[in-house]
């Protein structure tokens, strides 16, 4: 796929340095290149071989339409129709979708994923036989100690027992709290199973890992409605302490992704957005549920501490 490259190229000859027209120049090529976007999708729609989840499927694509459409409504109407052939050829494959021929049920790799991006893509699919039996499914298989498998898998016997966004009850959490609202008749249940869900992420959530959206502490403290719980992990997620801890123990928040700038998976780039909407009553998670959300709230001391923190911590990179 060479549209992003097209992009770049177009753009750096725009006076990209100048902040002043360069917003308004990638605007104006997001709108331009609609057209090409629209293609790429529809081509997209058609393979027969194209996984489903969020991080490399059907769901990722259907998140990447509706930032689109967000940043430039204008879009809408030329890509509805790839839109909605991906949804129709999502709920077609379901409700026992696999990903690498396995039953994942998580945030990133599954079933949880998969619904979210479907309902928050439209929010009237909630009526659909398919989406209603596979979140029932999702709440009925939360274990007795609040977490979930990795796996839907009944011949699997050994419990992985993750305990972060991509798998394990971080996810389900952060995605369970934006879907309540358009499931009215499963209000209790779903209050349950966050409630189970927390309690869980209080006790294991707390990793050994680098603090980061996807596999560590910063991604499970927006699990947890504002108080206690998210201010702990919070301030166990600062660059000061993080630096602190890695001192006292080598072994500790140890960097476990190549990728230095990945926003799912390095430090940074994860403590910006989360210390940026830590104060928000259901904060929206990036590249997950974060668009369309109400206006942020002003960031309480904590947050902003955190940030300036951050900021400096980028500038002697």
């Amino acid at each position: 796929m060479s549209l992003i490259p097209k992009l770049e190229s177009r753009v750096s000859h725009s006076n990209i340095g100048q902040p002043h027209i360069s917003r308004p120049s990638v605007k104006r090529e997001i709108q331009r290149l609609a057209p090409k976007l629209r293609e790429v999708l529809e081509r997209l729609a058609d393979e027969d071989d194209h996984p489903y989840e969020l991080l490399f499927g059907y769901a990722g694509i259907l998140y990447m339409i509706r930032a689109v459409e967000s940043a430039r409504p204008g879009t809408a109407s030329q890509l509805n129709t790839a839109k909605v052939r991906i949804v129709e050829k999502t709920l077609g494959a379901g409700p026992l979708w696999t990903w690498r021929g396995k039953r994942y049920i998580g945030a990133v790799h599954g079933d949880i994923g998969i619904l979210t991006q479907l309902i928050l893509t439209d929010p009237k699919l909630a009526e659909n036989p398919i989406i209603l039996g596979s979140l029932k499914r999702m709440l009925e298989v939360q274990r007795e100690n609040g977490n979930w498998e990795t796996k839907d898998d009944p011949g699997n016997t050994i419990y992985e027992g993750l305990t972060q966004f991509c798998h394990g009850a971080p996810g389900f959490v952060l995605s369970l709290v934006h879907l309540e609202k358009f499931f009215p008749d499963l209000k209790e249940k779903i209050g349950k199973a966050l409630q189970l869900g927390r309690e869980f992420i209080w006790k294991e959530g707390l990793l050994r890992k680098e603090p980061c959206l996807c596999h560590g502490a910063l991604g499970n403290s927006l699990a947890f409605p504002p108080g206690k719980e998210r201010d702990h992990f919070l301030a166990w997620s600062l660059p000061s302490k993080v630096a602190e801890e890695r001192e006292r123990d080598r072994t500790l928040f140890a960097p476990e992704d190549g990728a230095r700038l990945a926003t799912f998976f390095d430090y940074l780039p994860s403590a910006a957005w989360t210390y940026m909407v830590c104060g928000e009553e259901i904060p929206g998670f990036i590249l997950y549920t974060d668009v369309k959300i109400s206006q942020p709230q002003s960031l309480h001391t904590s947050c902003k501490v955190a940030v300036e923190e951050i900021l400096v911590a980028t500038e002697l990179c």
